[in-house]
């Protein structure tokens, strides 16, 4: 009896195993045909282009490079070329929009575009069969005539569609394939990589993404994922209150495109603030009206207005609705903005300084509600500081703006874990262990630094005491004009 078990059970596993086999073959087999399919297409619509000649940046001949352990900055991409021939792709599938190439890696295929079925090419080749591989596909909603668009592919795990993608979540990878070409018939478009952020959800979004020139000719480009609190930190004068006046335009820019949940801001300013809570440092209230006065100005704006939520905050932060604004403590005006924010079902709270001159207390109070607000889920918070202690409690992803420009957008704990504070013997300091520090302080008993280059550091300094930074050490380490 156990022998017939045996000789059962043995007889399964073989069927498996078999089975298992035969899957991998197959799976093998049509990622083959699948890769061949997509070459075969891209030669039959290749054109002839002549070669590029580099592009002239021409310097005085230089002398024999020094030996550095900096990060070397990647050589400038030849201008975008149209390789092949949209019009013929067209001819062969009239959903065929384009062509989406990012150089040096395996992304190299046609993207379609069906508004009236949006999904229709995930699970189909070019022709129209089925695939599970799919095509790269645009957003339904994207305007083909805007720069910004949203493109849907898989990551398979035979590396094969956009896995590539995944490798540039390495920072020098990103950086040396930072180019993306679109070609369209209109033209190839170019576009940069200028931060990357990873979703665990097919249903995350994007909240925002921002790309604009400020009237100051600053160049200004990030975005902010959903369900987030994202710090914008930089001194005071970096351009943190500037960039917030301009996304909500209060402030008008020079050129670019602010975009809120998907929408143009320009073309749909008013349902895109029904959606925001703001609360802005001056709080730009009426002095001589009451809480009561004010709110009854301010309610009617919102669709989604309840006084319910309006009076529960109010009674939560013991503010009086007949007291006048004029009479307002600093900390006042901000529960009472931060109470205006949250009565309208906000999807995302923009705020400028809220921390800014407030005691201990207030500020406690005020993280405390944040994290309350982003407990009831798909809420977001970005709001700017330079009082970093408080992004240390409850930040999720911190972005840096210094002078007008963005000088990193980061997840927290990536950034405190990238960054580690040195300190030394100033005898130490060789003028090749100085170029791997942001920063350097030296006093007579020592140095202390900031570098992203821990292990080449502890190579050279086996001594040296490591310690992790603040976000407050981060932010000054990147500051231009720090001792070096």
């Amino acid at each position: 009896m156990k022998k017939g078990i045996k000789v059962l059970i043995g007889f399964v596993l073989a069927i498996a195993l078999a089975g298992s086999g035969f899957w991998l073959v197959h799976r093998f087999i049509e990622s083959k045909e699948q890769q061949a399919s997509f070459r075969e297409l891209a030669e039959s619509v290749l054109m002839e282009v002549t070669p590029q000649k580099p592009m002239d940046v021409t310097t005085p001949e230089p002398e024999a490079p020094e030996v550095s352990h900096e990060h070397h900055e990647p050589t400038a991409d030849p201008a975008p070329q149209v390789l092949h021939d949209i019009a013929a792709l067209k001819e062969k599938n009239a959903e065929c929009v384009g062509w989406i190439r990012v150089p040096g890696t395996d992304v190299d295929y046609p993207v379609m575009w069906t508004p009236e079925g949006p999904e229709r090419y995930l699970r189909r080749d070019f022709y129209g069969g089925y695939s599970d591989y799919g095509v790269p596909f645009l957003d339904h909603r994207c305007d083909l005539d805007s720069d910004n668009l949203i493109l849907y592919g898989h990551n398979m795990f035979d590396g094969t569609m956009f896995t590539d993608l995944l490798w540039f979540r390495e920072r020098e990878y990103m950086e040396d394939h930072s180019q993306i070409i679109l070609e369209t018939p209109g033209g190839a478009r170019e576009y940069r990589v200028i931060a990357v952020c990873q979703a665990n959800s097919v249903e995350s979004r994007l909240y925002q993404h921002i790309n604009f020139t400020d009237s100051a000719g600053k160049d200004v480009a990030f975005s902010l994922p959903e369900g987030c609190i994202t710090g914008f930190i930089g001194v005071n004068g970096a351009g943190k209150t500037t960039t917030l006046r301009t996304l909500l335009r209060l402030t008008d820019k020079e050129a670019g495109k602010i975009q809120f949940f998907g929408l143009d801001m320009e073309q749909n300013e008013r349902q895109i603030k029904d959606r925001l809570g703001i609360v802005l440092d001056d709080g730009c209230f009426y002095e001589e009206l009451s809480l009561s006065e004010m709110k009854s100005i301010i309610a009617p704006a919102y669709t989604a207005w309840s006084e319910r939520d309006f009076k529960q905050y109010m009674d939560m932060f013991s503010l009086d609705p007949k007291q006048k604004i004029n009479t307002l403590s600093k900390g006042m005006r901000m529960k009472y903005a931060l109470a205006l924010a949250l009565s309208h079902e906000a999807e995302l709270l923009i705020m400028d300084e809220p921390t800014s001159g407030l005691d201990p207390l207030v500020r406690s109070q005020l993280l405390k509600i944040l994290t309350e607000y982003m407990s009831k889920g798909g809420k977001g918070v970005f709001f700017s500081t330079h009082i970093t202690s408080d992004l240390d409690k409850i930040a999720d992803m911190l972005i840096m703006i210094d002078n007008g420009n963005i000088v990193f957008q980061e997840e927290k704990d990536t950034l405190l874990d990238t960054y580690r504070i040195v300190k030394g013997d100033v005898r130490a300091l060789t003028p090749d262990l100085r170029k791997l520090f942001l920063n350097i302080s030296e006093t007579a008993f020592g140095f202390t630094g900031i570098t992203k280059q821990v292990a080449e550091v502890q190579r050279m300094l086996p001594d040296a005491m490591i310690e992790r930074p603040a976000i407050e050490d981060i932010m000054l380490g990147n500051i231009e004009g720090g001792n070096k």
